[in-house]
């Protein structure tokens, strides 16, 4: 056992007070500030001159009394000389603190206790208050269970907050209500699917190799995986229908047109980018902005390129609205030498969030055209891919600039997703599409202007020709329906960061060696823009390896822009991605370690290290 005391006293001032000016000089400003804004002085001489009396004491009042308006005189008719900060604001407050702590345990349990006592005076000259801060904390560290049984936890405390939130709308949907915690099917989904793919490595509990087995209080661990990922599933299928059965999805108006300056108000498109989404149905929680308070840039960095875009992967996985894959027999597919013919009689949610030249950005002072892709702007500003992202984009003029505040909502959590839960959540469960499931996949797909039977598609899928991480499970590829089930879920969740956790529990980046990231057919007819041409010269700014300053890739590596192939030197993914099986499972921090040990030794830890991932400070995957 250690026994720790500590003490401090110590002085505070302002770390930086605004040296603000003096009344007359600001009365100058504003007046030169009103002048060139074509406007009257603010401030007239009269004032000004009893600022002037006022600073060398001859008035002493601030202000004096309206006679008129029968009260004191404000703003521009007073003529007080206060620096508020100063008189405000202390030089300096006292503190002093106070803590004590005991540690101790053994090689199954520790403890730690501490307490502490904060004595602070204020800054604020007026205010008398004093700051006490008394603080407890303590800590027992016993046998450690593995990851699933937290999820069972999570369930069960899920379980719990349902039993007493309130039913939606809460707030205007801006609280928490009973129907997003029971979108926990999240989490069912998530660990059930995890279970089933990850199944036989040492990712899993009782798996070969799990390190978990060379803990001594887990010498008698079993686990019945099957069983798991079954309770899982069901779990998931149960959560997921309670939501997607009082939800229903918001309407596709079926304007995809962006030449029309309608399609700003398709129910479907203004939903994600709304000021006040508490009337959409399926929106189950959301954030509001106000300017007043707090806003964001995200609609001017939208309207540009937002350093981000679609993969030409992405753009391949969705549909025609045929619901025939673009590369079946017989479809009307434009090819992708212009962007705009991507596009064309595709499924309508690649029609609505991707932008083509041509397209409107906002129709609201001003109108405002997209251009080609800014390929070679600042990076913030940058088009990564060509293949730009409007998800979420609002029809105002803050859309036009990324200095303008907007305060478009943002949406935390949909019912759609339970939609798409269920689906995957029955098939992975029963291996067969149930009545729920058809019904809720028919009306997403038809929302998105497909046929609203999935079999049209399933029946003509060739995974040999589908550029999709998620065709594969553990290196080997799943049937075409359940592939039809994760290209739904990928198109519909579009730009929403569901993805990275979907290809982590599906175990569907074994097969991913050398991949290169490719996006917009840039060498076809788009590298002819005289965007990409200095405006005073004509110089080509296209400009390609083994030439210095390389703005994009070179056509002798594709005829697709490639983002990773721009630049080589000091750029690991130059020669394309390449997959660690380490990283399904981020490595636990090294200090973790030595802080779970009674000894402060990472050696003899309570806890232990993800699989692949040594028990080191800065140090890679092994």
């Amino acid at each position: 056992m250690s026994i720790n005391y500590s003490t401090n006293f110590r002085l505070s001032e302002p770390t930086r007070l605004p040296n603000m000016l003096d009344s007359e000089t600001f009365a100058y400003y504003w007046n030169d500030a009103a002048a060139n804004a074509g406007e009257q002085a603010q401030f007239s001489d009269e004032v000004i001159e009893k600022i002037k009396l006022h600073k060398a004491g001859v008035l002493k009042d601030g202000t004096e009394w309206d006679t008129t308006n029968n009260n004191w005189r404000m703003y521009t008719t007073s003529f007080a000389n206060t620096n508020w900060f100063k008189q405000f604001y202390r030089k300096w407050a006292p503190a002093q603190e106070h803590n004590l702590s005991v540690r101790g345990g053994s090689e199954k349990m520790s403890y730690y206790f501490s307490a502490g006592w904060l004595n602070q005076e204020g800054l604020i000259r007026y205010n008398t208050d004093i700051f006490d801060r008394y603080s407890l904390n303590g800590k027992i560290s016993a046998q450690i269970l593995p990851y699933y049984e937290v999820a069972h936890f999570i369930l069960e405390d899920l379980d719990k907050a349902i039993s007493m939130l309130k039913s939606s709308p809460v707030e205007g949907k801006n609280r928490i209500s009973k129907e997003v915690a029971q979108l926990c099917s999240r989490v069912a989904l998530y660990e059930g699917t995890w279970l089933k793919y990850h199944k036989g490595t040492a990712r899993v509990p009782g798996g070969p190799g799990w390190p978990g087995a060379k803990m001594d209080y887990l010498s008698g661990f079993t686990i019945n995986i099957d069983s798991e990922i079954d309770y899982f599933l069901t779990e998931a299928m149960a959560s997921a229908k309670e939501v997607a059965e009082k939800f229903s999805l918001t309407d596709n108006n079926h304007n995809v047109d962006w030449t029309n300056t309608n399609i700003f108000d398709n129910p479907y498109f203004k939903m994600f980018g709304d000021v006040n989404m508490t009337g959409y149905s399926e929106i189950l929680l959301w954030r509001q902005y106000n300017s007043q308070f707090i806003g964001h840039h995200t609609m001017g960095y939208l309207t540009q390129g937002a350093n981000s875009g679609y993969t030409k992967g992405f753009v391949d996985t969705f549909l025609m609205k045929s619901g025939l894959p673009y590369y079946a027999a017989g479809t009307d597919y434009k090819g992708d030498v212009l962007i705009k013919n991507v596009r064309e009689n595709r499924d309508e949610r690649l029609q609505l969030f991707m932008r083509a030249p041509g397209d409107y950005i906002v129709t609201k002072n001003p109108n405002k055209i997209a251009p080609d892709p800014g390929l070679l702007e600042i990076k913030e500003n940058r088009s990564v891919t060509g293949y730009d992202v409007v998800k979420g984009v609002y029809n105002d003029i803050a859309a036009s600039s990324a200095e303008i505040l907007s305060t478009s909502g943002c949406i935390i959590f949909r019912a759609t997703e339970a939609y798409l839960n269920y689906i995957e959540a029955s098939y992975e469960k029963e291996g067969a599409l149930n009545g729920t499931a058809l019904n809720y996949w028919g009306q997403l797909r038809t929302r998105a202007g497909l046929p609203a039977d999935p079999n049209v598609t399933i029946a003509v899928t060739d995974l040999d020709k589908e550029n999709d991480w998620a065709v594969y499970s553990a290196g080997a590829k799943v049937d075409p329906t359940l592939y039809n089930i994760r290209r739904e879920r990928r198109c519909e969740l579009i730009a929403e960061g569901m993805r990275w956790a979907d290809l982590r529990r599906w175990c569907a980046l074994d097969q991913v060696k050398n991949y290169q990231i490719e996006g917009v057919n840039l060498w076809a007819e788009l590298y002819k823009s005289t965007r990409y041409k200095d405006k005073k010269t004509g110089k080509d700014l296209l400009v390609t390896l083994p030439n210095a300053n390389p703005t994009v890739s070179a056509k002798s590596v594709s005829t697709y822009l490639r983002p990773y192939q721009i630049v080589q030197a000091n750029n690991l993914y130059y020669n394309a991605y390449t997959w660690t099986p380490a990283h399904y499972l981020s490595p636990i921090p090294y200090d973790n370690f030595w802080l779970a040990s009674h000894t402060n030794s990472a050696d003899n830890s309570v806890i232990y290290q993800n699989p692949g991932w040594p028990v080191a400070p800065n140090r890679g995957a092994l």
